[in-house]
């Protein structure tokens, strides 16, 4: 039903397997069974979300899935277990069509995500903050824009491979490595083909836009630039992506 919807899936088949997958790659949603082989549902987000508030991730939404027990009252202590374990929220099997599409629709998190890497705080602030400005009528984006800091390539490639990014803006010349050698890295990553790349720079000289290009850069911007400048060559960029990345966590493989 989530692919044919046009959502990227993962399969989990117990809830030790969904905990390692969601600690490997920052999913936009996980739905969760309650009741699996090897722990609960319950135990399987609590460990999510330490994890989580340990390594300084945010929160990814998780709904429930549970067959109805005992009535309405076995129902609404499952509904208990599942909000004291910070699901966010909850359907009934047999799961319907509609109900799921609308479970997910309330709980995903559509933001385009745009990672700004770049060794000045003072020029990455100030472009997060032209960025998270980009949403409302006319300009395109209409979900809002989330933004990743990276002062580093390491932090960059990271972040790339762990969770959804749509965007890269990568500064040319970084403490540890080159532009070009990030770019290099980003690509063969999971999902890294479909980031659009912007190379941010002082100056970028003929041969190295050649070189850039080659390497799988989409644009380029040099600095100083203002918000006008900014919005003028990633908002083609910033069109809504196809939802992606749900985990589905079930008692039995998918």
């Amino acid at each position: 039903m989530l692919r044919r919807a046009g959502y990227g899936v993962d399969n989990a088949c117990n809830g030790a397997e969904g905990v390692k997958m969601a600690g490997q790659w920052r999913y936009d949603l996980i739905v969760m069974d309650m009741s699996m082989p090897d722990m609960s549902g319950a135990q399987a987000t609590q460990l999510i979300r330490m994890a989580d508030r340990a390594a300084g991730f945010r929160r990814v939404p998780v709904i429930a899935f549970t067959a109805n027990y005992g009535g309405n009252d076995g129902l609404a202590d499952i509904r208990q277990k599942a909000i004291r374990a910070e699901m966010d929220d909850f359907l009934t099997k047999p799961i319907e069509r509609k109900q799921l599409l609308a479970a997910v629709k309330r709980s995903l998190d559509d933001k385009t995500v745009v990672l700004v890497a770049n060794d000045s705080v003072a020029d990455r602030e100030r472009t997060m903050r032209y960025l998270r400005a980009m949403q409302g009528s006319g300009t395109g984006v209409h979900s809002g824009v989330g933004t990743l800091a990276a002062g580093t390539g390491a932090e960059a490639y990271f972040a790339c491979t762990r969770q959804r990014v749509s965007l890269a803006m990568v500064n040319v010349c970084l403490p540890d490595m080159s532009g070009i050698e990030l770019i290099h890295q980003i690509r063969p990553s999971k999902n890294g083909e479909s980031i659009g790349i912007v190379a941010v720079s002082d100056t970028v000289d003929p041969e190295a836009r050649k070189r850039l290009l080659a390497s799988g850069c989409g644009g380029f911007i040099e600095k100083p630039y203002g918000q006008k400048e900014l919005r003028e060559l990633v908002q083609p960029l910033l069109t809504p992506a196809e939802p992606e990345a749900v985990a589905v966590e079930s008692s039995s493989a998918a």
